[in-house]
Order: structure tokens, then C-alpha cells, then sequence
């Protein structure tokens, strides 16, 4: 197959951009095979359309999916926009029909049930968990309706499908479902759900594809199945991490309370329904007949036992747990524990799961949707108490934690057995709370299987480097076809880009004793604070090193983030300041995912990054550095702690220069990015343009900077 260059939207590709697109295609058809590309794309290299072409060409000529995965959902509308385009050129007789899936509530038209007013009348979002239940109440009770007007005795309405029908092999927006929802008053949710039955690209987040829990509900709802999708990864340096975040689990001191309290309250109750008669009761642990008189009363929840149990196996189990938290108590936060499982026979384990579970179900049932409060009666209080939906059982939680325990565990039948090295369990402390956490090193678990099931995959983006870092730890080796690393799309005079030799982070950094190394920080501080720039981002490797720019005085208006901070805050700061700046940590919020940007272009004419954001070598970054060095071997240690931190601090700097005319200063002040080790990690257009400066030299280099940028404007 050939490429269709009739279908590019624009004027004519770039020369990159047009070979790009060709092996994209050509390494994701794979002959009918099928494959998976790589992608490295600088902001402004055209990635959505490299990919969007010939993915959507391949799933028209070998009758695929294309399914398109943001990290975010506001990250969908430059796809839409593209998806336009698109199918302007490819006009209606051939169908291209796009719909984009996001959060039910983003979707909600219906007041009573999306939101909540406060004791001074102001109407406010509710939770996520308690809008599903408020939902679930008001389809079941009929009192939606939108969603009564959508589904008529469980199925879809005339109306529905009508609207449906006219949104036929079209390019369907969120804003547009809502739309058509208010005006038909149906349900936008639903509507948007009918329509991607019938769409060959789907939009949606990483959720519906890379959580097990997800997938098999978005692969019904669009009618798919997973060898028919051509998967499209946007931000795909995020998806190690995100799959590794799908797959944590913790359990906390609090929902051992919430556990322990269920078995007070509901065991009698939940047990009962082990008894079919007066005469014939089932030991609700493991199901033996109890006689009357043989009966053995549990004390500490009132429930009779057969001979055999004597006593409540998941009451003895929830007591394990607490002498867990009793033992940890005064751990350090992230020590490792070595043998979780240990503390509970396997004969236990398997009496408690069977009695947790008729509990936990029946306390699930009792805390149900039926039951929460009305959301729009505060009853005393600004926000009011509202219960989870139908399943948030603590004892079903535990129930769940013991589970997990058996699943990353050698031998679960074995008494002392370790856990598999693929996952660790630590315990965290932070104030009064405690918890146990399980977390899985290896996202290959998940992805490995995944893309050797779908037709083929595009991952990109633009901090995508080192490629080969991506297609080891996801486990993708044997299924890349292609891989790109695009060159920079802007000039090169448009960017400073520099290192100060000076700058020395290494190490612990202790404030309280001043020293030469701190002096030399706040000098490149104080030039960056006092340059020509109109905007300033500061990006520290750690709150304790921003203190150093609280030290400096400066007429700037200076913004210190916190932990509360929001983006729109920082941004609002921007806009309503002429000589702005704000200081934030690395990694954060504030340096990915978010653009600071308005109708001009990038707002920010300045990146500082003080310090390479290493891990801390917490125990449990020590066993993931084990571990990645068991794998990948002389790899390792980079895999584990240097490519994440070259990546945050790329992703910071990425934060300046959005569009062809932006300038931007790009300032490292560690002097160690210099290093081999490092440097080999950094995209190559930043290799090639990266200069050392001395920190003398730095306030006469940017106002040389500012000033051609300064002339530049005025001659345009």
C-alpha cells in the first residue's frame, strides 16, 4: 500500500514530515501484518497528523479501529481538529466517524444529579463517587430525564437512535453530544456511547485500554475487539508510569477501622443468610452444618461457629492486619516489607476470603446508592456526608489486599515465602496515616500483552527519548517495526539553550550552613529575576532548594506554588503581571500536561531548571533499581533513576517556546548535564544546541537574547 497524499490537510508536508508519514505507514501495516512505531516528535513537528494519516488509512483498507489515547481529555481537541480536516478531504463517501469519550459527569446535563449546593447557595461539582451513585439513583428511580428519554425498557429510544442516525460519518465532539443531548433531551453520556458503537476512531483516555478493570467495558461499548484496533499513544512517555499507577494498590489504618466496624455492624446480619431454616445453619466461614447445640459463639461479633472454625477466620485476619499496622508503626515511611503474606496461614485465608466475601457483599448492598444522603441537604454542615457507591466495602478491600497479597506471591502456600520480584510491598507514613502499599515495577506486565494482541500502535511524543528506554520496559522489543526521532520544527535562533559550569547540586543540600555552591545558585537566580524577560518559570529539583529564591529580593512579582496550588492560579499570575515569575518543583503539576499559553503564543519567555531531579533512594527505589538491573542489566541503574529525571527536566523545559515565533531562554543551572551519562538520555536537538556559560557571563548573555528578540518583533 502507498500512502494517499491527497488526504493531507494542509498546504504540503515539511521534508521530515513527509518521510515520516511514510514509514509510520509502512511499519504499521507491516504487510498485513501489523506493528507497532515509535515516535519522537518536538512540539511543533506535526505529531497528531503524522500519526493520524496513516493510521486511519491502514484501518480503512484493512477494515480497522483506530483508537486514539490521551493522557487527558482536553488533550483530544487537537485531534478532533485534525480528524476535521481529514475528513473534509476525504469527503462523505467514505466513512470516517469519530466520537470522543470522556467522564460521565463531564457529559451530565441533569443539575440534581451532577451537583451539590453549599450552605451559601453556591452550586458545586460533587465527587466522582458520589455522582455515580446520585446517577445510578436517578436511572433506576426514573428521575433523570434525559436518561429516561434515551432507554425505553432497556432499550434505546427512537429519538436516540434518530440522532444517532444523523450523526452518521461525522466528526463527534463532547461540546456537540451535549448539545444535541440538551436540545433532544437525551442523555449527552449515552449518546455519545451509541455513537461510538459505530465509529472506526475512538477517543478516549488511557484508562479504557491500559486498566484490565476498563478495557472489557469500552471494548463492548464501541463494539471492538482488541485485534481489530490500531492503538494512537499521545504523551506516551507517560504510560510506564500511569500503568504502574493503575496497578497500585494501598490499604490504610482507616479502612481497617471501616473493616473492623462492618464486622460489628453487619456480621450477624450478613450470616444469617447462611441459614436456609431454624433447624439447619452454614457456618458462614466454611459452610459446615452447625448443630444447634454444637454451636461455638464468637464473642466478638456475636455469630455462631461450626466445631471445626470455632471462631471467625476473618475476624482473626482483620486482627493480623492490625498487629501489622502495630508492628510498623514506627517504621520509616517507604520501608520495604519483605513477606507480607507470612502472618496469614493459608487455611486461614481461605475460611476469611469465603466469610469476607458474604459480609462485604451484604455491607456493600446495605451502603448502596439506595442509601446516601441527599446530596442537595447539607443537614448541618457545608459539604454533607456522602456515602460511596454500591461496592466500596472496607472488607471487601481487605478481601481485595489479601488477594493481591496470593497474586505477587511465589508460592502463596508456603509460609515465608517472598513475593515476586516484578512487585514490592512497602509501608508509608505520613502524619497520622498509615498504610501498606503494593506497587508493580514491570508496566510490561500489562503492555507486553496488550500490544501483541491489537493490529498495531503508534507511541509518541515529545519527550519520547531515549526510544529504546520505552520498547524495553514495556516489553515491546519483538513488535517494533519502526522507531522516528524527528528533528527540532522551530529555528534555532528562536531558543537559548545553556548550562552554568558553576552550578553544583550534587549531594544533600543543607540550607541552614550557607556555603559557595548556594551563593553561586542564587547569582543565576538573581540574573534570571533581573533579566529582560517579561516571564520567568522556575523549576527546582525539590521545595528546599526554592527557598534559595525566596532569599533573593527583586522588584519581580515572584509566585511560590505549593501543594494546593493550581495550574489557572500560576497562569492567572502570568497574565495579570508585567514582569511575572513563579517557582515550582520539578515533576509537578506545573511542568507537563498544562500549556502556558494564550492567544499570542507561549507565556513564558524563561525556563530556570536548578538541579537534576534524581529519585531519593527511598527502600523501595532501591529495590526498583534491583530490580531494572536484574532486567536490563548495565542498564539498570539509568533505566531506574537517570532517564526519569533527564525526562521531568525535559518536560519542564518544554513548558517555553509552543509555536514557531515564540523565543525562548532555556537556563540548566546543574553542571553535571554535561556528563556523558547524562547527556546521552537529553533529545537529540537539545544535545546539538546545549552551550556552557559561566555564571558572570549570564546576565550580559540574556540581555544580548532579549535584545535581538526585542528587534526581531519590531521589524515584524
Amino acid at each position: 500500500m502507498t500512502i494517499k497524499w491527497e488526504l493531507f490537510p494542509y498546504r504540503q508536508p515539511r521534508p521530515f514530515q513527509k518521510e515520516a508519514i511514510e514509514r509510520i505507514f509502512q511499519g504499521l501495516d507491516n504487510k498485513g501484518k501489523g506493528g507497532i512505531t515509535l515516535m519522537h516528535a518536538p512540539t511543533g513537528s506535526g505529531k497528531s497528523i503524522n500519526s493520524l494519516l496513516p493510521a486511519i488509512q491502514t484501518a480503512i483498507a484493512r477494515g480497522k479501529k483506530v483508537v486514539i489515547l490521551v493522557n487527558r481529555v482536553t488533550q483530544s481537541d487537537r485531534f478532533l481538529e485534525e480528524l476535521e480536516e481529514i475528513k473534509k478531504k476525504m469527503g462523505s463517501s467514505v466513512k470516517l466517524q469519530a466520537s470522543a469519550l470522556q467522564s460521565k459527569q463531564d457529559f451530565c446535563v441533569f443539575k440534581s444529579a451532577k451537583q451539590y449546593k453549599d450552605r451559601k447557595g453556591v452550586w458545586r461539582d460533587l465527587p466522582y463517587p458520589a455522582f455515580i451513585a446520585n446517577c445510578a439513583i436517578a436511572k433506576a428511580t426514573r428521575k433523570c430525564p434525559y436518561y429516561a428519554n434515551s432507554y425505553k425498557k432497556m432499550k434505546p429510544s427512537e429519538d436516540l437512535k434518530m440522532l444517532i442516525d444523523k450523526r452518521a460519518n461525522k466528526i463527534y465532539s463532547p461540546t456537540e453530544a451535549v448539545r444535541d443531548g440538551l436540545q433532544w433531551e437525551l442523555c449527552p453520556y449515552e449518546v455519545m456511547k451509541k455513537h461510538s458503537s459505530t465509529s472506526n476512531v475512538i477517543i478516549g483516555t488511557y484508562g479504557y485500554v491500559f486498566n484490565p478493570d476498563l478495557q472489557t467495558s469500552f471494548l463492548q461499548i464501541t463494539n471492538s475487539t482488541l485485534d481489530e484496533l490500531i492503538l494512537i499513544v499521545d504523551e506516551a512517555h507517560n504510560l510506564p508510569d500511569f500503568i504502574r499507577e493503575a496497578m497500585k494498590f494501598e490499604l490504610s489504618n482507616t479502612d481497617l477501622a471501616k473493616a473492623l466496624a462492618e464486622y460489628s455492624q453487619f456480621s450477624s446480619h450478613a450470616f444469617n443468610q447462611t441459614s436456609t431454616n431454624m433447624d439447619k445453619i452454614l457456618c458462614p466461614a466454611c459452610g459446615s452444618n452447625i448443630e444447634p447445640l454444637q454451636a461455638q459463639l464468637d464473642e466478638r461479633i456475636g455469630v455462631s461457629y461450626c466445631q471445626s472454625c470455632r471462631k471467625s477466620p476473618g475476624m482473626d485476619l482483620l486482627e493480623k492486619i492490625q498487629q501489622m499496622f502495630a508492628i510498623y508503626g514506627s517504621a520509616k515511611d517507604g520501608e520495604v516489607v519483605p513477606n507480607p503474606l507470612s502472618p496469614f496461614p493459608e487455611e486461614m485465608r481461605k475460611k476469611a476470603k469465603r466469610e469476607m466475601q458474604i459480609l462485604g457483599k451484604f455491607a456493600a448492598k446495605t451502603l448502596g446508592p439506595e442509601d446516601i444522603k441527599n446530596p442537595n441537604s447539607s443537614q448541618g454542615s457545608e459539604r454533607p456526608e456522602l456515602r460511596e457507591l454500591e461496592g466500596d466495602s472496607a472488607t471487601l478491600r481487605i478481601l481485595y489486599f489479601i488477594d493481591y497479597l496470593e497474586k505477587i506471591t511465589a508460592n502463596p502456600s508456603e509460609t515465608g515465602t517472598q513475593i515476586r520480584e516484578e512487585y514490592v510491598v512497602s509501608f508509608s507514613v505520613f502524619k497520622d496515616r498509615r498504610k501498606f502499599v503494593i506497587e508493580c515495577f514491570d508496566p510490561s506486565l500489562v503492555s507486553k500483552r496488550l500490544f501483541s494482541k491489537v493490529y498495531g500502535a503508534i507511541l509518541m511524543s515529545a519527550t519520547l527519548t531515549p526510544l529504546n528506554y520505552y520498547a524495553d520496559v514495556l516489553g515491546l522489543r519483538d513488535k517494533v517495526t519502526e522507531t522516528l526521532e524527528l528533528p527540532q520544527a522551530f529555528p534555532r535562533r528562536n531558543r537559548l539553550l545553556c548550562y552554568v559550569k558553576e552550578a553544583d547540586i550534587a549531594g544533600k543540600q543543607d540550607l541552614s550552613r550557607p556555603t559557595r555552591k548556594h551563593e553561586i545558585i542564587k547569582q543565576i537566580i538573581r540574573a534570571v529575576l533581573e533579566s529582560p524577560a517579561r516571564t520567568v518559570g522556575i523549576y527546582t529539583r525539590s521545595y528546599q532548594l526554592a527557598q534559595l529564591a525566596k532569599q533573593i529580593r527583586t522588584k519581580r512579582d515572584v509566585f511560590f506554588t505549593n501543594a494546593r496550588t493550581t495550574p489557572e492560579q500560576v497562569k492567572e499570575h502570568l497574565e495579570h503581571s508585567s514582569k511575572a515569575a513563579f517557582v515550582a518543583v520539578q515533576g509537578g503539576r506545573y511542568s507537563e500536561g498544562v500549556e502556558f499559553t494564550d492567544e499570542l503564543g507561549s507565556m513564558l519567555d524563561l525556563i530556570l531548571i536548578i538541579g537534576i531531579q534524581f529519585p531519593p533512594p527511598t527502600p523501595v527505589q532501591k529495590a526498583y533499581t534491583q530490580f531494572c538491573t536484574k532486567r536490563f542489566g548495565g542498564k539498570g541503574w539509568d533505566y531506574a533513576n537517570r532517564v526519569p529525571a533527564i525526562a521531568k527536566l525535559v518536560q519542564a523545559l518544554g513548558r517555553a517556546q509552543r509555536s514557531e515565533n515564540d523565543r525562548a531562554a532555556l537556563i540548566i543551572a546543574d553542571r553535571r548535564i554535561s556528563q556523558n551519562q547524562n547527556i546521552r538520555y537529553f533529545p537529540r536537538e537539545y544535545v546539538e544546541e546545549l552551550q556552557a556559560i559561566d555564571v558572570k557571563s549570564l546576565p550580559r548573555i540574556l540581555t544580548r537574547f532579549y535584545a535581538k528578540k526585542h528587534h526581531e518583533s519590531q521589524i515584524r
